[in-house]
């Protein structure tokens, strides 16, 4: 479908408005010369009713998009205000689980267009306001995470922060909950799972006794019989994380006080063989010593004989 666009031209110092093709608009308003022939080709007497002329035939055209130009305009931007407003207004819709987004998205593009913003029909409308949207989140989602990091530079606020804020703003993406928060309803849940499983083994401690009393009670009772309704009403939940954590720091810590035990074992067999060594070494030298003096006592007998 060909694109209109509304354009000014200037006739005798009068500005003439009217509506023609994009292609055309675009040769009158770089062309000043086939801007005049476009004008003389008219004729006179319908001079001054050019702009009555074109929006009574307006409806017979097709319908001028907002937001389809890289460069927007003043329309753009209007429109993107009555866009955000009414994004507000159905917030609550939006944070509702059980209602389907594209009938949301439906009814917007319908208000659009009633209010002079077209965005299209059908599909393509719903598809052009979720896309609009979805670009500015990404703006503001930017801006917010640039504000976030320590030492950013100051960077202004885009466009439209406010609106977008006033819709964001509460959300867990943008404020996520306290940390202690959730550490705290850890720490519940894992206490939670450890009292159930404490009551489990507590209850399961209980059968196994009244199992005991009944089979000493009644020796008709088949033990086949008893394990197999033990066995039924056996019903012990997985256990959790925090118990596994548990079982497996105690088993290391076990295997790691063995080893301790091996090592002080091995340490103190070295130090009674050094011990044994010093006494046979102590021995030795006190023979040595010994013979040494009787050896002197000998030589001294004999010398004076």
């Amino acid at each position: 479908m060909e694109e209109y666009v509304e354009i000014n031209l200037n006739h005798q110092g009068e500005d003439l408005t009217a509506i023609v093709p994009y292609e055309t608009a675009q040769v009158l308003l770089n062309d000043p010369d086939a801007a005049k022939e476009f004008i003389n080709t008219l004729e006179p007497n319908n001079m001054d009713g050019l702009e009555l002329q074109n929006e009574g035939s307006q409806e017979d055209l097709p319908k001028s998009m907002v937001w389809s130009s890289k460069k927007p305009s003043k329309r753009d931007h209007d429109a993107t205000k009555f866009f955000l407003r009414i994004r507000v207004e159905y917030s609550h819709k939006f944070d509702d689980r059980k209602t389907i987004k594209g009938q949301i998205w439906s009814l917007i593009a319908k208000k659009m267009n009633e209010n002079g913003f077209y965005v299209g029909e059908g599909r393509d409308a719903v598809e052009k306001c979720r896309m609009k949207f979805a670009n500015l989140q990404k703006q503001y989602l930017n801006h917010m995470n640039h504000l976030k990091k320590t030492g950013a530079e100051h960077k202004s606020e885009p466009l439209y922060f406010s609106e977008m804020h006033s819709i964001l703003g509460g959300k867990d993406k943008v404020c996520p909950q306290n940390l202690q928060s959730t550490e705290e309803n850890m720490r519940q849940t894992n206490s939670e799972d450890i009292s159930q499983y404490e009551e489990v083994t507590y209850n399961t401690q209980e059968m196994l006794h009244e199992e005991e009393i009944a089979s000493s009670s009644s020796s008709s009772i088949d033990s086949s019989q008893i394990k197999s309704r033990f066995t039924a009403k056996k019903s012990i939940k997985p256990r959790s994380l925090n118990m596994a954590l548990v079982e497996t720091m105690e088993k290391i810590h076990n295997e790691n006080s063995e080893l301790r035990k091996n090592e002080f074992e091995e340490l103190r067999a070295l130090l009674e063989t050094q011990n044994a060594q010093r006494e046979r070494f102590l021995a030795c030298f006190q023979l040595f010593v010994k013979s040494q003096k009787r050896k002197r006592t000998t030589d001294s007998s004999e010398e004076s004989s």
